[in-house]
């Protein structure tokens, strides 16, 4: 028993690269499908008894694999989950679950889909249990590679020639590369190289965040790949962004990210204006999708910069919540999709009385990301705003912030709940183009939702309820203690170099 768990993050991560190797030889469909979510749902059994197997004490979750193999004298090995990684692992366990019950067509199509799918979860839970800059770029990029690859495998245009999301995902891949070979090379890098393997780094993750001005990828993607890429497009590209500037940029570059702290927040807040507005007026259904995840990343990016312990904490929160919101209203776009013909709000209406299974959960999904109370993204929006305010009085100001006016980050605060309020609006536009307003006769004959896919959604809109009904008791009863040493790492730096020059 003791052996067992002293690899447990390697059995969770292989385990679906096993059933992987297995679906090579399954020929029929539906055999494929099963053996995938059968796969998939040991993993997700497994990933959830880690804390069992970890040493947890208040608060703090940390768990190490004893399985370390060195490849040469940089590269290793070595797997570790705590309190940031553990949710996120989680939560990818599930939407790759989910995403193989919503596999439909692409199954019948593309004979290795299941195959290539359990072969992309190894290397996104790869991502999160990867310890070291090495590992994790190993396993970011065959991640990368594969789900490129599923998306152009399950476009749903037959000849697809959209090689955006192909340059971007090649230009992260080089920065973060050299990146981390500045950081492996020189034990005590100089200031200079400091910041620019800082900046290397963070323009490889703003790239997979589809932060302004690197965001054109995301709505192609959007409008090109199948619902269960979608659903898996989160925890594979934005939140492995999110996860690699507090994982690794941040406690390696505090000193430089101290610094950065204003134009990294101006940079969010532009990014969630900017994508607010686009989709006030944007008619496609895909699209506009689109335009709520970049905007949503731009808080993430805020909220990140800000570094407050109320700020991070509903960053976070927001990470997981925007997982779960994005992988439904996905799904829900690829029904309307599927059973109209076209994504075209505008040319939409009445599902609502049309199909009343669908809106009884899509009403929680879009409410959701509204913001309403007592759902999971309201919870993660609030921390960060209020986490935003409270450093902006004189007394709470942080050393990283000492050459900066109050009113600057004061600014930082209203800019972003003006964002969030756009954000709202325009969900709440898209909400009563697709499903309020009488019903035209194409409407009146869509079928409702099936019982399979009411199996995809229900669990998505459980979370929802339950994640902001009881974000303590799930969420930051674990992140705790990791997020405490992230933020004492950077204080320390930021206090160290508040009397300093800024690196050049």
């Amino acid at each position: 028993m003791d052996s067992l768990a002293h690899h447990l993050l390697s059995i969770v991560l292989f385990l679906p690269a096993v059933g992987s190797l297995l679906l090579w030889a399954a020929r029929r469909p539906r055999i494929a499908k099963r053996i995938a979510i059968g796969f998939s749902a040991v993993t997700l059994i497994v990933a959830l008894l880690i804390p069992l197997a970890a040493r947890f004490d208040s608060g703090e979750i940390h768990f190490d694999s004893a399985a370390t193999m060195a490849c040469g004298h940089r590269i290793s090995y070595r797997l570790e989950v705590d309190g940031l990684c553990w949710p996120l692992v989680v939560i990818t366990a599930l939407l790759f679950l989910l995403a193989c019950a919503a596999a439909g067509k692409e199954a019948d199509r593309f004979g290795p889909f299941f195959s290539r799918l359990l072969l992309l979860k190894t290397c996104a839970l790869g991502t999160f249990l990867a310890k070291g800059p090495w590992l994790f770029f190993i396993f970011l990029e065959l991640a990368t590679f594969l789900l490129m690859l599923l998306a152009r495998s399950g476009s749903k245009q037959r000849a697809d020639r959209a090689y955006g999301p192909i340059i971007h995902a090649i230009a992260s891949g080089i920065l973060l590369v050299v990146a981390i070979a500045i950081i492996n090379r020189h034990a005590a890098i100089a200031p200079k190289l400091r910041t620019i393997a800082f900046v290397l780094f963070l323009l490889a993750m703003l790239i997979r965040m589809a932060i302004l001005p690197f965001g054109a990828w995301i709505g192609t993607a959007y409008s090109r790949a199948s619902a269960p890429i979608l659903m898996v497009l989160s925890p594979v590209v934005l939140l492995s962004g999110a996860y690699g500037l507090l994982r690794i940029a941040y406690p390696t570059f505090a000193d430089v990210a101290a610094y950065a702290w204003l134009p990294l927040a101006t940079l969010g807040v532009a990014c969630l204006l900017f994508n607010a507005l686009c989709a006030l007026s944007q008619p496609d259904l895909h699209r506009f999708l689109a335009h709520q995840a970049s905007a949503i990343s731009g808080v993430i990016l805020i909220g990140i910069a800000v570094m407050s312990r109320t700020a991070l904490n509903g960053t976070i929160f927001l990470l997981l919540a925007s997982a779960l919101g994005s992988a439904s209203l996905v799904f829900i776009a690829d029904m309307v999709r599927r059973r109209a013909g076209h994504a075209n709000m505008d040319h939409l209406g009445g599902l609502a009385g049309a199909m009343p299974k669908l809106w009884s959960l899509s009403v929680i999904s879009m409410a959701n990301q509204v913001g309403l109370p007592a759902l999971a993204m309201f919870v993660g929006e609030i921390l960060i705003v209020v986490g935003i305010f409270r450093v902006s009085q004189p007394q709470s100001l942080p050393h990283s912030f000492a050459q900066v006016e109050t009113t600057a980050v004061f600014t930082i605060a209203v800019a972003t709940c003006v964002g969030l309020i756009l954000l709202a609006v325009s969900m709440a536009r898209a909400t009563q183009s697709v499903f309020l307003g009488p019903p035209g006769v194409l409407q009146e004959r869509m079928p409702d939702a099936t019982s399979s896919e009411i199996a995809v959604l229900a669990p998505l809109a459980t979370l929802i309820v339950a994640l902001g009904i009881l974000p303590t008791l799930l969420v930051f009863h674990f992140t705790g203690g990791t997020l405490r040493e992230i933020r004492s790492t950077y204080q320390r730096a930021a206090s160290v170099r508040a009397v300093q020059p800024p690196p050049k």
